[in-house]
């Protein structure tokens, strides 16, 4: 069973699910109104671009993990290894390099994808996905997120300032491994932003 986490937490978690499920559901539904989406599963060309989130937004990601039996010692070291093989990188050359996405499965599947990240769960296609590849992103058909993204980060930023935190986004990778930490009990949330600089960022 579940470890339950202190109650601001819990009630913080289900404040984010709340507002990930209202602005994507209008996103969709604003889209939908006039565009054919061309998304089908197993294309992976978007499972391959870099994105970064909150610990807060990783800890459904942990436990959705936990609960459908990936999460082993296997694949935690898979994990290790790729948040290190990205920790530095820009932006670019993450993007360029290709380098799939942790939750990425050998069935080219999203092994999350019901709690998926936002900014994942917003990106959609309504021409070739061909263009959605990195080398071809200037031709690409992916719908413009930026709005909707800026709002979801938005209220994520009001809800991490009720626990002490900043917007501190990084590699889905090393966000999970913290999440790990948090429902495990062996981190509080309120100083995963001081673990984070300390193990990754400070010299």
């Amino acid at each position: 069973m579940r470890r339950k986490l202190p109650l601001f937490v819990e009630r913080s978690l289900q404040q984010i699910l709340v507002d990930r499920t209202e602005l994507a559901d209008k996103f969709e539904r604003t889209l939908l109104g006039y565009q054919v989406v061309s998304c089908k599963a197993g294309c992976t060309s978007c499972c391959h671009h870099p994105v970064f989130i909150s610990v807060l937004e990783a800890i459904p990601l942990y436990e959705s993990l936990v609960e459908h039996g990936y999460w082993t010692p296997s694949f935690k070291e898979k994990l290790r290894k790729i948040s290190n093989l990205t920790g530095g990188l820009s932006f670019e050359v993450w993007l360029f390099s290709k380098i799939p996405c942790v939750l990425l499965s050998d069935k080219n599947l999203c092994m999350a994808y019901e709690v998926r990240p936002f900014v994942c769960r917003a990106t959609i296609a309504t021409g070739d996905p061909t263009y959605c590849d990195a080398q071809r992103l200037s031709e690409t058909t992916i719908v413009p997120r930026k709005e909707i993204v800026h709002e979801y980060h938005t209220r994520e930023k009001t809800i991490l300032r009720k626990h002490g935190l900043f917007h501190l986004t990084m590699p889905v990778g090393r966000a999970i491994l913290l999440a790990e930490r948090v429902v495990t009990g062996t981190l509080l949330l309120e100083n995963t932003d001081r673990a984070y600089v300390s193990e990754n960022l400070e010299s």
